[in-house]
């Protein structure tokens, strides 16, 4: 049945290069000197005389200057390259006009038209991964800007991956062309596509079953006679037949064929398939003198490697035996043979396929299994968060806390004033009492001794009580204060099995992309409890020596981190600064994306990767950090589109924007 893949392949190259459509997208003036030219040179060569058309077609290149039509008839000479056989003489002129639509910026139409004939090229090649290439790109541009091209590409998409053995996806593209076709009625593409559907039934049965494919190939011979084309009509009755031949019909067979034999013959057209199949069922019949004038005509160069030996057993059976009696029992030997071979490899086609859907069920079960990690990692990160959030609240009402204690400390501080005054008050009118009454003294000696008794008694009392207070304040205060530690230790102690957690995950996982996020979640969280650490073992609650801290970052980071046969090297000068807690955590945070970003993306052609990390107190007096390395630049090495991308440099932004204008960043 080569001579049905054959048939589809010419037809679809010829259809959809058609004058018709040829020049739909160039300009009117354009357009009409292309359409003078194909009309004076090509369409008078169109019944073989290729190579007269090819000359015609270069003299008329070099007499033009216009860049569109130079262009068109460099695709038409490849065109017509492409009918005399000459398929690398096709590629070089077909490659030449697209070099013109490019270079020049012509039309986009015609390029794409250009590309589908490269496709065209490398099928016959038998390039089908090259071919569905072209085929693809060209479909993604027609399918909603030309139909009638569109069926084209459909089917040629189609008889490749017939060619694959890809049944279930070339009916896909049969179908979408057919439904192309009814919406455009199209009578043409119909034919070639019912003609296909009757191939794809062929090879899809293993050449066993015929009943689809004499089904599909007589409705591609209706649309046919639709059609009044000679070709087509010609062609669908050479398909009828020989299908009609394999399932015995052979009568019908024989009927339908010498049709076509009788209008071939008139129009001086030789066909090997039409002459094969004759052949056969004059066999069959035993009509010796038939198959003898049928011999005369049949060109044994263009025969496979089993029609030959068919044919040449045949041919010395006719002159051993002219009977064929003993041909033909050796021919039912060798099809019931080959049919036994046909249910073997179907039995293993079926095996391979289970094996493949087997294999296709394993990998989803990996991709849930991907989802399921995926996940869990955002759920711990949501649980990071409320930690954070957590944190802040109790830092918060501890602040409260100390609002009121120090709210305490000044309303203490203001009756021990007044008490002063009061005491100072009393100590004037004393002395007053004794200036104005000297005759008094002795009398209100007593008197004013026992006053002041009891007023030192009242402010010893006073005095105990706000002893008493500050002592138990100051308790308030250290229990807070270990209170606070607790936290922080707690705090660090649960980000670090966190982060044990991860890198457990991470050791466990195969999958390269989910061990790279489990690292870059383990490094975020060691950088949020080294701030834990730090307060922890510090003197006070809420400030961390920032050198310190960042050091420790660095060792952190240079620990995770490795770049296969190279050397991390991270350089630091810190200054010594103290710094709130909670900017610190930013900072780290910034720096532990950084450096995280640098080894992704940065070092891939570096030999001697190289960071730098320092810190310094600027003119304003605001800390700066500086960031930088010997990469080639992040909009190198990530695109334009970064910050829509990368978790990373998202995180780092906002950072910033916490931050504020209390410190610089620069990177």
């Amino acid at each position: 049945m080569k001579v049905i893949r054959l048939f589809v392949l010419t037809f679809i190259t010829f259809y959809s290069f058609f004058p018709d459509v040829i020049c739909q997208k160039i300009d009117s003036s354009t357009l009409k000197k292309y359409d003078i030219i194909f009309k004076r040179i090509v369409k008078p060569e169109k019944k073989g005389d290729y190579y007269k058309s090819i000359d015609l077609l270069q003299e008329e290149y070099k007499l033009n200057d216009d860049i569109g039509i130079r262009a068109l008839i460099l695709r038409e000479i490849g065109r017509e390259f492409t009918n005399a056989g000459q398929i690398d003489s096709s590629e070089i002129y077909y490659n030449k006009s697209l070099n013109l639509f490019k270079k020049y910026n012509l039309n986009e139409y015609e390029l794409q038209k250009t590309i589908f004939s490269l496709g065209v090229l490398a099928q016959k090649r038998f390039k089908y991964d090259l071919a569905m290439k072209y085929y693809i790109k060209s479909y993604n541009y027609f399918q909603e800007k030309d139909k009638k091209i569109t069926i084209t590409i459909c089917n040629n998409i189609a008889q490749n991956l017939l060619d694959l053995g890809d049944f279930e996806n070339a009916l896909t593209y049969l179908k979408k062309s057919e439904g192309y076709a009814l919406l455009l009625d199209d009578v043409n593409g119909l034919v070639v596509i019912n003609n296909s559907l009757a191939n794809l039934e062929y090879l899809k049965s293993r050449k066993t079953e015929f009943d689809k494919s004499i089904y599909y190939s007589k409705i591609a011979l209706e649309y046919a006679l639709k059609s009044n084309k000679q070709r087509y009509i010609m062609t669908s009755k050479l398909n009828l037949g020989a299908y009609l031949r394999m399932n015995n019909e052979l009568n019908e067979a024989k009927k339908i064929l010498n049709e076509v034999e009788k209008e071939y013959f008139k129009n001086n057209i030789k066909d090997n398939a039409l002459y094969s199949n004759l052949i056969k069922i004059h066999v069959a019949f035993n009509e010796i003198d038939s198959v003898k004038y049928y011999f005369n005509f049949l060109d044994f160069k263009k025969l496979s490697e089993d029609e030959l030996e068919f044919f040449n057993n045949l041919k010395e059976s006719i002159i051993s035996d002219p009977s064929l009696k003993l041909f033909l029992e050796i021919e039912k030997v060798k099809k019931w043979q080959d049919s036994i071979k046909i249910n073997k490899m179907s039995s293993q086609a079926l095996e391979l396929e289970r094996k493949f859907k087997l294999s296709q069920k394993q990998i989803e079960i990996e991709n849930l299994k991907n989802k399921f990690l995926d996940d869990q990692i955002r759920l711990k990160n949501i649980s990071i968060e409320n930690l954070a959030k957590e944190k802040q609240n109790i830092e918060l009402l501890n602040q409260k806390k100390l609002d009121q204690i120090s709210l305490n400390e000044t309303n203490l501080l203001n009756k021990q004033k007044e008490a002063e005054n009061q005491t100072l008050k009393t100590e004037q009118s004393l002395q007053k009492t004794q200036i104005s009454s000297q005759n008094k003294m002795l009398i209100g000696g007593g008197i004013g001794l026992g006053i002041i008794s009891l007023l030192s008694l009242l402010l010893y009392r006073q005095s105990h009580k706000r002893k008493l207070k500050n002592e138990t304040l100051s308790q308030q205060k250290d229990k807070i204060q270990l209170l606070n530690r607790e936290l922080n230790h707690r705090v660090k102690n649960n980000l670090a099995f966190m982060t044990s957690l991860l890198e457990m995950q991470g050791r466990r996982t195969e999958s390269a992309e989910t061990k790279q996020a489990l690292i870059e979640s383990e490094s975020r969280l060691k950088a949020l409890a080294l701030v834990h650490s730090q307060l922890f073992r510090s003197d006070t609650d809420t400030e961390v020596n920032l050198k310190n801290y960042l050091e420790e970052i660095k060792e952190h980071l240079l620990g995770i981190f490795s770049i296969p046969d190279k050397e991390l090297n991270i350089g630091t000068d810190f200054c010594d600064y103290t710094i709130n807690a909670e900017d610190a955590m930013r900072l780290g945070l910034i720096v532990n994306e950084l450096v995280t970003n640098s080894v992704k993306h940065a070092f891939t052609d570096i030999e001697n990767p190289q960071i730098t990390i320092g810190t310094n107190i600027n003119s304003e007096g605001k800390l700066t950090l500086k960031y930088s390395d010997n990469g080639p630049g992040i909009s190198k090495t990530m695109g334009d589109n970064i910050k829509e991308t990368s978790l990373g440099i998202k995180l780092i932004d906002l950072l910033r924007k916490q931050l504020g204008d209390r410190y610089v960043v620069v990177v």
